[in-house]
């Protein structure tokens, strides 16, 4: 029915730019779907920070170290997300101070997330909950290599219908590989 159909808007990857001027308008061709969208979810592919010494040297074409300015965090809940994972190859990128920097200012933000291992969100959406977990390929992740544990994961999301999870959404990490809905 009408009252129990939900919206759900899932991006990939999101990079931003070092300069708060050029993303602020990072999402205005898309904040009308975004907008009507009951859950936004997203990747972000890199840490929320102000620190300034990143944790590999950039070598151009090989490895880059992304970082973004503190208002990212509120530029993303304007534009209306709510669950984002951490859990990637950039998201260490100013080790573990950046990484701490992320998630403080996400939840400051009143943005949630997921990727740490063990983590996940369950966050009602017109009286549904909606499980999410985030996958990756790092030890310190929810790692998509651990079988096992993925799978335990998951089941403990699914568990969590008990209590009205309905449906478990699975980010995984991997590149243009697999189904991210279970």
């Amino acid at each position: 029915s009408a009252a129990t159909d939900i919206r759900l808007a899932a991006t990939g990857d999101l990079v931003f730019s070092e300069n708060s001027q050029i993303n602020r308008n990072a999402f205005t061709e898309f904040m009308p779907l975004l907008s009507k969208a009951d859950l936004v979810l997203g990747n972000l592919e890199g840490p929320i920070t102000d620190a300034n010494t990143p944790r590999k040297p950039y070598v151009p074409g090989r490895s880059y170290s992304f970082h973004y300015p503190v208002d990212t965090a509120q530029l993303l809940k304007k534009a209306s997300f709510h669950i984002l994972s951490i859990a990637n190859n950039h998201a260490q990128d100013y080790g573990p101070t950046g990484f701490a920097d992320t998630q403080r200012h996400l939840t400051a933000a009143g943005i949630e997330h997921t990727g740490l291992k063990g983590s996940y969100v369950i966050r009602p959406v017109k009286g549904i909950k909606i499980g999410v977990i985030a996958l990756a390929h790092y030890p310190m992740y929810n790692n998509v290599l651990e079988i096992e544990a993925t799978a335990k994961l998951i089941a403990e999301v699914r568990a969590k219908r008990d209590a009205g999870a309905d449906l478990v959404q699975v980010y995984t990490g991997l590149i243009y590989k697999g189904p991210g809905l279970v």
